[in-house]
């Protein structure tokens, strides 16, 4: 009786949170296919659209899903270690996180935008998440009866919708497209060996705001004017730094070959700066700061 009592309160709660303004539930959807009004198939949407395109999953696969899509996320530590070590916590985390329910459909979420489906079948919630779960409260309620008709690849590949859905709904999405893209991305090969540019074009066409280059300790605007020299960041917009003991820089800011800040924009300096025997004084609105290379 307790576990039925369970059952329906995770249910009411992941329903109601679904229609309740900002905290909107989000979840991963499934192909599912049908015959005789019985369900035979079911493959992860991010999947199917990849299949459209004449593109598969490309990752080691074993039992453990969580360590199958941990091995999916490598390539994404090449190019962007803090997403790739919060990703990888979060995969390790999603089995004690979910609860699977049988003999029940999921309130369908209007959050995937998808275009086409093949005859006898229908786009299905196959898992509802929510972000800022109680305590108590799992954080993915999952249909059981379409996960089981999931293969192993399909199964990994919706833990990995999941995490990465909720990195794109902190940024600030509203649907789970860009999202499902980002799957693709981490699924195939396309991160193996892409340049510094590429990436960064490419996180900027998936509208993430900024990214953190680690080289200078700085968020990068995405979404504003870039420039780069041999496939590397030269020109950007950062956000606001503080830069001791000088104060703090902000906006357009040039970098050295090897990612270090090069020349910026000085901002609320700091009245003044002792160096050595000398005092230098800033006045208020101060223009540019220059750096030398290798933290000069």
């Amino acid at each position: 009786m307790s576990k039925i009592l369970f059952l329906i309160s995770t249910l009411i709660f992941n329903m109601s949170s679904s229609f309740a303004g900002d905290q909107v539930g989000n979840g991963g959807d499934a192909v599912v296919c049908y015959s005789n009004d019985k369900r035979i198939s079911a493959q992860l949407l991010d999947f199917y659209e990849m299949e459209l395109l004449g593109k598969r999953p490309h990752f080691d696969i074993s039992d453990n899903l969580k360590e199958s899509a941990r091995k999916a996320l490598e390539s994404l530590s090449k190019v962007d270690h803090i997403n790739y070590k919060k990703l990888k916590k979060d995969a390790s985390l999603f089995m004690e996180n979910a609860v699977f329910l049988e003999g029940i459909d999921l309130v369908d979420i209007q959050d995937s935008s998808h275009v086409v489906i093949p005859k006898h079948c229908k786009i299905e919630q196959l898992s509802i998440m929510n972000i800022d779960h109680p305590t108590g409260r799992p954080k993915y309620t999952l249909n059981k009866d379409i996960w089981i008709l999931l293969d192993k690849v399909n199964k990994a590949g919706l833990i990995l919708h999941e995490i990465i859905y909720e990195m794109f709904l902190r940024m600030g999405h509203k649907n789970s497209v860009m999202a499902r893209v980002f799957n693709e991305y981490v699924t195939t090969n396309y991160l193996e060996n892409i340049s510094q540019k590429d990436f960064l074009m490419t996180y900027k066409k998936l509208k993430v705001p900024y990214f953190f280059l680690n080289t200078s300790r700085v968020f990068l605007d995405l979404q504003k004017e870039m420039r780069f020299y041999r496939e590397k960041i030269s020109f950007g917009h950062i956000k606001k730094k503080k830069v001791y003991p000088y104060g703090f820089i902000e906006g357009r800011t040039y970098f050295h070959d090897n990612g270090e800040i090069s020349l910026s924009k000085l901002v609320d300096p700091s009245d003044e700066v002792h160096e050595g025997n000398f005092t230098l004084e800033f006045l208020p609105g101060a223009g540019e700061i220059s750096f030398y290379k290798h933290g000069g």
